[in-house]
């Protein structure tokens, strides 16, 4: 008994123990199938060389080969951005990486073909004299694009020293902020978006050429006609005959080739000199943000404090100076361009909606790109010229030593004087807050009250001016509609636009396309009155801050010619002329980047509408066009006069600096005052998109350009 009981307790025992095991082997399958998606067994002694383990070691060798890429200096991959440039500029014999002579075949062939173009277009123009005008006008615009290849060509051999120059500096700084591994993800994302630009503009300039080549082969094959892609005419081939048809042909899509590459070899060195500013910018802003981590650290390494200082200075230096350098290579160049493009432009808009000259939107579409690109780069420029001087704001100076704030004053002053590419470019800005904060300070004074009163009083009087001529000019075309309409008893229309399905003849067609015209005549007169009173009320300011800034001079020198000199009120007086001055100086600075864009397409637009009024109003006898007419001129002489005001206030501005009595003061005070002088040499005036200054000088050469073109479209519309 006793032993079967103590074979049952074994045996419950083995029991129990021979349970357990199981449950203790299925803890291991959460190990077993995780080790299984990897292609390791860890449990057998079985070889683990299947398709998951080498599946798992390539995976793991590529992560290893992305972090030594991410690690690895990017420095080459800008170089090879570089190769598209080089490909391009290579077909047309000039090479801007190299200092070597580009008196080479390719060279001295593409100025022969373009001498060539010359010649046929030349040529053309006089077998087409006593063609039709517009034939005329198809020729020219191979004659002006031709220009335009001309002044790339000059540019890129004449200046190539200089393109050189600016590609070293531009590797260098590259190099030097590839230097830390923190900055080079930034600097492979402005790789990959460059490259990625290039390529767009090689297939839209391409495209450009080849819809031209290829639509006029289509079109030659299927309406089996010999239909020319271009009007130029070659000398001695019968273009009417298959082989000669052929000839001009091919010589055509030569043309086509050739101006399409030399455009890119010129637009892509632009681009890749250009784009990198972007990089270098948001670099220049992770060192600062990488600087002010030092500063704020427990344990200050004022050695390395003081490196890394030196290098932000250095960099910022090398970026200011390569600008610079840029902008004076661009600057001709640029105008020159925009002229012509703009010429160009006139040309193909007319030849191809005029004349529905086919051929002539093609080149449009790429002059379209062409002018998007520079002023968009141009706009990019200038806001990472503000974004530097946000970053050097953000610098932690007051943790630094007095020696290290003057570096950072420095570079602060080198960057609020930092020039911008003259091609265009407007950023949105919010002037109101800023025009109300300086007027509030101005009349903290009581003695430039009455200064800014009757600056107040004017600008309402313009503004109610304003009001006055736009109305009028709004309801003279309609109240002469309606008086004409009463009296001849005929639905005369207001405006040449027509409603769909809606019979004008009719009276209530009639009365419904009025009441359509004279809502649009309401609402774009309120349009231009919200965007005019607008610029008015930003700009007329200027000149009750610069007259109340004199009176503060006045009064300034005043005291430094009193008996008993209060040095304390002195200093006070002079502190508060010196913050006033930079803020009239800033607030002009952000008036002009914020007008300029628009001020060029304003006055551009302008003066077309200007020329066909006047061709409307005095050829065709289109009676509103006259009231349309005078409320354009007012425009265009309001925003001159009020730029040549701007000028001279800010003339205004640096004699009366000269007048301080700097004789009168101290040393720390003087330099104040040059610092102000300086400040007020470099104030800008408001231009027409930096093309030209917005004055009373250009009002009368918009006038002459404009009667030029009006003369002009009568000769040819005759």
């Amino acid at each position: 008994m006793e032993r079967t009981g103590m074979h049952n307790v074994v045996n419950d025992s083995a029991a129990a123990n021979a349970g357990s095991l199981p449950e203790f082997r299925k803890s291991f399958e959460t190990v077993r199938k995780a080790s299984y998606l990897v292609g390791v067994a860890l449990f057998t002694r079985e070889s683990d060389l299947n398709v998951r383990f080498f599946g798992t070691s390539t995976i793991i060798a590529l992560v290893y080969v992305f972090c030594l890429y991410s690690a690895s200096t990017s420095l080459q991959e800008f170089r090879n951005s570089f190769e598209t440039v080089r490909k391009v500029t290579y077909m047309v014999g000039i090479d801007p990486f190299t200092m070597e002579s580009d008196l080479n075949v390719r060279f001295f062939g593409s100025t022969m073909f373009m001498a060539l173009i010359y010649a046929l277009c030349f040529y053309t123009g006089w077998e087409l004299r006593d063609a039709e005008g517009y034939r005329i006008l198809e020729m020219a615009m191979i004659l002006v694009l031709n220009a335009q290849g001309t002044n790339k060509m000059w540019i890129g051999f004449v200046h190539k020293s200089r393109y050189c120059q600016l590609f070293q500096s531009s590797e260098q700084i590259y190099e030097s902020f590839d230097g830390d591994a923190r900055n080079r993800p930034i600097l492979r994302n402005l790789v990959a978006k460059m490259n990625l630009l290039l390529k767009w503009i090689v297939i839209v300039y391409a495209s450009s050429g080849l819809l031209i080549v290829v639509l006029v082969a289509l079109y030659a094959i299927v309406a089996r006609e010999k239909f020319l892609a271009l009007t130029i005419i070659v000398p001695f081939v019968d273009h009417t005959s298959l082989t000669g048809y052929l000839i001009v042909y091919l010589t055509h899509m030569a043309m086509a080739a050739f101006c399409a590459n030399g455009y890119l070899a010129s637009d892509t060195a632009f681009i890749v000199t250009v784009v990198p500013i972007i990089a270098y910018a948001n670099s220049l802003q992770n060192e600062i943000r990488n600087f002010n981590l030092l500063l704020q650290a427990p344990e200050r390494d004022e050695a390395l404090i003081a490196e890394k200082l030196l290098r932000i200075c250095q960099l910022h230096q090398m970026i200011d100076e390569f600008e610079q350098e840029a902008i004076a290579h661009f600057k001709g160049g640029c105008l020159v361009q925009v002229a012509l493009q703009a010429g160009t432009l006139l040309l193909t808009i007319f030849l191809a909606y005029i004349c529905g000259y086919v051929q002539a939107l093609s080149i449009f579409m790429a002059l379209i790109f062409q002018l998007t690109q520079y002023c968009a780069l141009g706009t990019i420029v200038t806001a990472k010229n503000d974004q530097m001087i946000h970053d050097i704001y953000e610098i932690g100076w007051h943790r630094l030593d007095k020696p290290q704030q003057q570096m950072v004053a420095f570079m602060l002053h080198r960057a609020q004087n930092a020039k911008e590419l003259s091609v265009g470019g407007v950023a949105p800005l919010n002037l109101v807050t800023y025009v109300q904060k300086i007027y509030a300070i101005f009349d903290s004074d009581e003695r430039n009250r009455p200064i800014l009163r009757d600056m107040v009083t004017k600008m309402v009087f313009i503004l109610k001016a304003t009001t006055v001529i736009y109305a009028t000019a709004g309801g003279a075309i309609i109240f002469s509609v309606v008086l004409y309409s009463a009296f001849t008893r005929q639905h005369f229309i207001a405006i040449s636009v027509f409603i769909p399905y809606v019979d004008h003849t009719s009276s209530i067609g009639y009365m419904l396309t009025f009441v359509v015209h004279a809502l649009m005549i309401v609402f774009c007169c309120n349009g231009y009155l919200a965007s005019d009173t607008a610029f008015m009320a930003t700009v007329v300011p200027i000149i009750g801050y610069a007259n109340s800034l004199q009176n503060e001079i006045v009064n300034f020198n005043h005291l430094l010619t009193m008996p008993k000199r209060d040095e304390k009120l002195i200093s006070e007086k002079l502190a508060r002329i010196g913050k006033l001055h930079q803020m009239v100086v800033e607030f002009e600075l952000d008036a002009v980047k914020h007008f300029q864009g628009g001020c060029l397409v304003q006055i551009l637009t302008q003066a077309g509408a200007v020329l066909i009024c006047i061709f409307l109003g005095y050829i065709c006898g289109y009676v509103q066009a006259f009231s349309v007419l005078v409320g354009l001129c007012f425009q265009i002489t309001q925003y001159c006069a009020l730029g040549t005001i701007v000028t001279a206030k800010n003339e205004q501005i640096t004699r009366d600096i000269y007048d301080i009595g700097w004789n009168l003061l101290q040393k720390p005070q003087q330099k104040m005052i040059v610092f102000m002088l300086h400040r007020a040499q470099v104030a800008r005036d408001l231009t027409v998109g930096q093309m030209a200054p917005l004055n009373m000088v250009t009002y009368v050469k918009i006038m002459k350009t404009v009667y030029s073109f009006f003369a002009m479209l009568v000769t040819v519309m005759d």
